[in-house]
């Protein structure tokens, strides 16, 4: 555990000096302390947090520009027939285990004001007509907030919904297997 914790603390003080580089560092100016037990740490939570640092640094160089294109082309993706999604397989690192994105999509409930996997599994959706509803390169935004791409697909609702503040996206979302469970690691739905 102390080597993980090593690694982690590595990567971190890899991401200052890029910030630093790059005239991005800018911690406040006096450390804010924040009570944390160790009895609920789990490793893995904070390999996904320091993943998500690492996107975040990744994609806010200035000089370069972040296009859908630039984050999809290089992946290789293949259809889930059992969860009617697309996904792409990343392998498993020494301080991660195995994780997929899966092209998901999520549903936003105005009245709960959360977002929440709109699973797929039984739509019958066949991989040509996914391919067509994912739209073109131009369609997809990046969403700071949770750091993953967005199609927003709400014209699938109908529009009493769309009008109550209901929203349909599909976002380039990352899960992980654990102990024969899929869970989401990303950060929509918080």
């Amino acid at each position: 555990m102390t080597s993980e914790l090593n690694s982690l603390e590595g990567k971190l003080e890899t991401l200052q000096e890029t910030l630093t580089e790059r005239s991005q560092w800018r911690p406040p100016p006096q450390p804010t302390a924040i009570p944390c037990s160790t009895d609920f740490l789990d490793l893995s939570d904070l390999s996904t947090a320091v993943g998500l640092i690492s996107d975040v640094v990744k994609y806010s160089n200035p000089n370069t520009q972040l296009t859908p294109q630039k984050a999809f082309a290089g992946k290789s993706w293949t259809w889930d027939p059992l969860w009617r999604e697309f996904f792409s397989a990343s392998p498993a690192t020494t301080t991660e285990p195995p994780s997929s994105t899966y092209l998901s999509r999520w549903y936003f409930d105005p009245r709960r004001e959360v977002w929440q996997h709109a699973n797929m599994a039984d739509s019958g959706l066949l991989p040509d007509e996914a391919q067509q509803r994912l739209g073109s390169w131009e369609d997809w935004r990046w969403d700071p907030g949770c750091g993953e791409w967005e199609l927003d697909v709400s014209h699938e609702l109908e529009k009493e919904v769309r009008e109550e503040g209901a929203k349909l996206c599909v976002f380039a979302s990352r899960w992980q297997e654990r102990e024969g469970v899929w869970v989401y690691v990303s950060g929509r739905g918080n």
